[in-house]
């Protein structure tokens, strides 16, 4: 038991390394916990170096629980398993289908009313893979379309997604100020990929502050 949480083994964790070259998240295994650190087994070929600030979640029924950690070293109980400082604390969070990440990028909106076509200029509160979250000063219902502003990884001008979406909620927060949430249709493969390449350098940028703030 660990701050309430029963860690399994075999259970899946989701693990990120917080610091030197940029690494697609690892999908490991618990083997063990103790009160005093987490056993994880790693797949082939993966080796974490002791002293690595890692961030980890792991998914239980209907939220992740995550946290920040180190790098002990290898355990000796069983190959390609290594050891992880057990956290004073876990984050519950609740369990999506994408990961949202918090963040401000300039999106235009461009509804169509009949045969009248109007664009608003936002910044989003928060992008997945799957949709994203902004401000607007209407309500909005049914189909839109977006124009998201994705900052560029070597520099320069950042890349321009035209996305086709459908407003999922649409609530007020203030005199004429509506947060509007849209579910992304279906993207190609190549929007995928530069939206994904982006959110994830955007969350590890995150939880790499976070971990120099412990």
């Amino acid at each position: 038991m660990a701050d309430g949480i029963l860690f399994e083994p075999g259970a899946p964790i989701r693990l990120e390394l917080l610091d030197g070259p940029e690494l697609a998240p690892i999908q490991a295994s618990i083997y063990h916990h103790t009160h005093t650190e987490i056993q994880v087994t790693l797949p082939g070929g993966i080796e974490i170096p002791v002293g690595m600030p890692v961030h980890g979640e792991v998914p239980d029924a209907d939220c992740l629980h995550t946290f920040d950690t180190v790098c002990l070293g290898p355990a000796h109980t069983h190959d390609r398993t290594i050891r992880l400082a057990l956290p004073d604390g876990f984050e519950r969070t609740q369990r999506r289908a994408y990961t949202r990440v918090p963040d401000e990028l300039t999106v235009s909106v461009i509804l169509r009313d009949g045969e009248r076509i109007a664009s608003i200029s936002s910044v989003t509160f928060d992008v997945s893979i799957g949709g994203l979250s902004l401000l607007a000063p209407r309500d909005m219902t049914g189909q839109l379309t977006l124009v998201l502003s994705v900052p560029n990884a070597e520099g320069g001008l950042p890349k321009r997604l035209r996305l086709d979406g459908e407003v999922r909620r649409s609530a007020p927060v203030g005199e004429r100020t509506w947060r509007v949430a849209v579910a992304f249709n279906e993207l190609s493969t190549d929007e995928e990929q530069i939206l994904s390449q982006y959110l994830f350098r955007r969350m590890r940028e995150i939880r790499r502050a976070n971990a120099s703030r412990v």
